[in-house]
C-alpha cells in the first residue's frame, strides 16, 4: 500500500490498538517479517502498544535516541514471542514508540530493512500523537474540574457496568450519596472561594475513607457519590459512617458559623446483594433525603428498588 494511503489510515485510526494493528501489518509487509510489535516506552518498560501489560527491557533497550536502530538475533527475549528470532528495531523518532519486525532463525535481516521501516515512522509517530490527544480529550470529559474526582458523566458510565456485571456475576453492589450539610450558609457567609476550598477538602476526606475498590464521583454542586461494586449493604453503610465521621472530625476554615456549629455530611446508601439490577441510584438519593430530614450529619441505609437500574 502506498505510504499516503497508510498515512491516511492510521490517521484516521481512533485507538491505539487500532494504530499498532495497521503498523504492524504495513511492517510485515515492507520488510517479508514473519512477526512485527509497535512497542511503547512505560518508564523502565516496554509495553505492547493497545494493551495495559508492561515488560521488562530487553535487547530491544539498545534501540534509543542515541542509537535508534538495531539488528540482532533474541533468544527467548521477554517483549518477543518464544524462541529463538531475528529482530529488526527501529525506534521511532520524537516518539516513545518502537516498530520491531522478527523473522524465524537463519533469516537475517539488512540494513535495506531500515529504509523501508522508516518510511512508516512518521505516519505512525503523528497517528499515536492524534490517539494520545483523543484519549485526553475524553479524559477530561469526564473530569471534574474542581475536584478532579470523575463527574456525573462517568458516574452515569461506570454505575451502568457495574450493575450489569453485578447482575451477570450475581455479586453485591452498593452506591451512596453525599451532600455537604448547610454548604449555601457556608458559601454565603464565606464566599464562593472558600466554597471552593471546602469541596476539594471533602472530596479529599471521602477518597481517603473508602475502600481501594470504591469510586468516587462529583455528583454536581455540593453533592458527591460513591460506587461500591463487591460490597454489601452492611459494608457500604461501615464505609459511609467512617466518611461522616472522618469530614466531621475535620476543621473546616470559619466553619463555627455553620448551623450545628461544624461542617458535616448526609449519607444516602443503597446496595443489593448479587439481586437482579435495581435502581441503586434512586434508592441511595431517597436515603439521602431522610438523612437530611433525620436532622444532616447522618447515615441511611436502605433496600435498592426495582427500576431501570
Amino acid at each position: 500500500m502506498p505510504v499516503a494511503d497508510v498515512y491516511h489510515e492510521l490517521i484516521n485510526a481512533t485507538s491505539e490498538y487500532e494504530v499498532a494493528q495497521i503498523a504492524s501489518r504495513e511492517a510485515i509487509a515492507r520488510s517479508a517479517a514473519t512477526n512485527a510489535y509497535l512497542f511503547r516506552r512505560t518508564g523502565p518498560a516496554l509495553r505492547n502498544a493497545g494493551h495495559e501489560t508492561a515488560v521488562s527491557l530487553s535487547c530491544l533497550d539498545a534501540c534509543t535516541d542515541q542509537q535508534p536502530w538495531l539488528l540482532t538475533t533474541a533468544t527467548d527475549d521477554p517483549c518477543l514471542a518464544p524462541g529463538i528470532r531475528e529482530v529488526a528495531a527501529l525506534a521511532l523518532p520524537d516518539s516513545d514508540a518502537l516498530l520491531v519486525v522478527t523473522r524465524g532463525r537463519g533469516q537475517p535481516f539488512t540494513t535495506d530493512t531500515r529504509t523501508h521501516m522508516a518510511t512508516l515512522a512518521r505516519p505512525i509517530v503523528d497517528a499515536l500523537a492524534n490517539v494520545d490527544r483523543l484519549r485526553s480529550m475524553e479524559h477530561m470529559a469526564l473530569i471534574d474540574g474542581l475536584t478532579s474526582l470523575g463527574n456525573r458523566r462517568r458516574m452515569d458510565r461506570d454505575l451502568q457496568q457495574t450493575l450489569r456485571s453485578a447482575e451477570v456475576s450475581n455479586q453485591p453492589v452498593a452506591f451512596a450519596m453525599i451532600d455537604v450539610d448547610n454548604f449555601k450558609t457556608y458559601n454565603d457567609t464565606h464566599g464562593h472561594i472558600a466554597g471552593d476550598k471546602v469541596l476539594r477538602t471533602v472530596a479529599d476526606t471521602i477518597k481517603a475513607n473508602v475502600r481501594s475498590t470504591d469510586v468516587v464521583y462529583r455528583y454536581g454542586g455540593e453533592e458527591f457519590s460513591v460506587l461500591l461494586p463487591g460490597a454489601s449493604p452492611e459494608a457500604a453503610y461501615k464505609v459511609a459512617l467512617r466518611v461522616r465521621d472522618a469530614i466531621e472530625h475535620t476543621e473546616f476554615p470559619g466553619e463555627a458559623t455553620q448551623p450545628n456549629g461544624s461542617l458535616t455530611v448526609s449519607v444516602g446508601v443503597s446496595g443489593l446483594n448479587g439481586e437482579e439490577t435495581k435502581d441503586v441510584q434512586h434508592a441511595a438519593d431517597k436515603a439521602l433525603y431522610e438523612a437530611k430530614k433525620l436532622g444532616r450529619n447522618q447515615v441511611v441505609l436502605t433496600s435498592a428498588e426495582p427500576g431501570c437500574g
